[in-house]
This record gives C-alpha cells, sequence and structure tokens, in this order.
C-alpha cells in the first residue's frame, strides 16, 4: 500500500487495510488465525497513527473533564466558591479534546471491523448491542469478544497448528534454516496465545521443541556437530539453542 493509499484508508475505515509487520500479509480475521497477534498488530499500528488514547487499556490518555470548572460556572453547590481565572479555558480545551479523542474512536473502531470478514462481523454483531457505536468502551468490548470467539483453543486450531509444525522442512541451508525458525516462531506464538480451559494442555514445553529442532539439523552438515553439542547437553532449553 502506497503512502497516499494509506492516508486515504485512515479518511475512510472501510478502506483501511492491515499487513503483518514480519512478513507484509494482508490480516484479515476470519476466526482461524492467530488473533492476539491480529489485535497486537492492529494497536501497534493504530498507535502509530495517534490513536493511543483508544487502544490503551487504561484511560490515562482519555482527556479529563473538568468537574470543578464546570460545577463553578453552573453554581453546583457540589463546587462552592468563586469561578477561577482559567475555568472557561479549562472548559474549552477540554472541549476540543473530548472532540478529537471520539473521533478517534470513531476511527478505531471502524478501522478494526474492516479487518474482519463478513462472518466474523456477523459474529461480533449477535454478541456485541450496538457494535458500530463509536466509544473507546465498544472498542474494547470488540477486543475482548474477539479474544472470547477466536483466541481459545479447539482441536482444529491446535490440529491445524501441530500439522503446520510438523511440516516445516529440514534445515539444509541458510535460507531453510532462517525460514524454517520463522515459521515455527509463528506458531508457537500463536499457540502460547491460547486462552480456555484445555489451552494449558496445549502449551509445548522443550520435550516438544528440542527434538523438533534437533531433528531438523541433522541434515546440513554445518549445523549437525552443533545438534550433537546440543545432544549431549540436556539441560540446554530449546530459546538457548534457537539463540
Amino acid at each position: 500500500m502506497s503512502y497516499s493509499e494509506s492516508v486515504e484508508s485512515f479518511k475512510d475505515p472501510r478502506k483501511f487495510e492491515l499487513y503483518d509487520p514480519e512478513d507484509q500479509r494482508r490480516l484479515i480475521c476470519t476466526g482461524y488465525e492467530d488473533v492476539n497477534w491480529h489485535i497486537r498488530c492492529f494497536q501497534e499500528v493504530m498507535k502509530e497513527q495517534g490513536y493511543e488514547a483508544t487502544v490503551s487499556e487504561n484511560d490515562d490518555l482519555v482527556p479529563r473533564r473538568p468537574f470543578g470548572a464546570y460545577g463553578r460556572r453552573n453554581l453546583d453547590p457540589a463546587y462552592p466558591g468563586p469561578p477561577q481565572p482559567d475555568d472557561e479555558d479549562r472548559i474549552v480545551k477540554y472541549v476540543h479534546a473530548i472532540g478529537r479523542h471520539n473521533k478517534s474512536n470513531a476511527q478505531v473502531v471502524g478501522c478494526l471491523l474492516s479487518t474482519c470478514d463478513e462472518v466474523v462481523q456477523q459474529d461480533l454483531e449477535a454478541n456485541i448491542e450496538n457494535l458500530r457505536e463509536k466509544t473507546k468502551e465498544k472498542y474494547q468490548e470488540i477486543v475482548r469478544m474477539m479474544r472470547l470467539l477466536y483466541g481459545q483453543w479447539s482441536s482444529f486450531k491446535g490440529n491445524k497448528n501441530f500439522t503446520a509444525m510438523q511440516d516445516i522442512g529440514v534445515f539444509k541451508d541458510r535460507k531453510s534454516t532462517i525460514e524454517g525458525l520463522r515459521q515455527l516462531n509463528v506458531l508457537r506464538r500463536e499457540r502460547d496465545g491460547w486462552v480456555g480451559l484445555m489451552a494449558g494442555a496445549q502449551i509445548y514445553d522443550d520435550t516438544y521443541y528440542r527434538p523438533w529442532l534437533l531433528q531438523r539439523m541433522r541434515e546440513w552438515p554445518k549445523l549437525d556437530w552443533f545438534a550433537n553439542s546440543f545432544q549431549s547437553q540436556p539441560g540446554l532449553t530449546f530459546n538457548e539453542m534457537n539463540s
């Protein structure tokens, strides 16, 4: 996507497209991918575009209403005392800031939904009241529902992930080694991110990853020596071998 197209996509959230920063493939949530990575990539893009106040989990960046200034102006007994010199200035600044924040909320909600396919949008519509409400709270609700619906372990996802790991070929040269480890790390990230009652039993440890790596190292003589060295050190973790 060109710079001009990227700018235009933010003007019209319906045209927004999300891309994986690691391999530049377009990310579309269909319910079968790594939804946690999808959300993480989306949040990083939104932060880069200045929408951190909306995608942040806390409200530290959300404009604070100056209740005292409003109360004194409206003679609210809960805020006794004469108006302060900067009350009107604080109110004006808040009105402008909250206006910008509300526009950001609308942009973020629209962009997030545009990264989901039609089926996912229908699922969200069925589970969330006023799905397209343009608020930070609605954005947070959509994210929670996406994780609940698509971020949990299922036998289909587990088998799909396991098969993809097993299908990664042996390491024959530098290129196949780099690509094989990249694919494994993507699949491992997905598996480690699953939630739900059965997810814990599906998180693999070194009893899976060490043999997986050693098996693929044997076919390249340059790595076979390292494989023998790793084999003789049972305390060496997969992460240490992979570093």
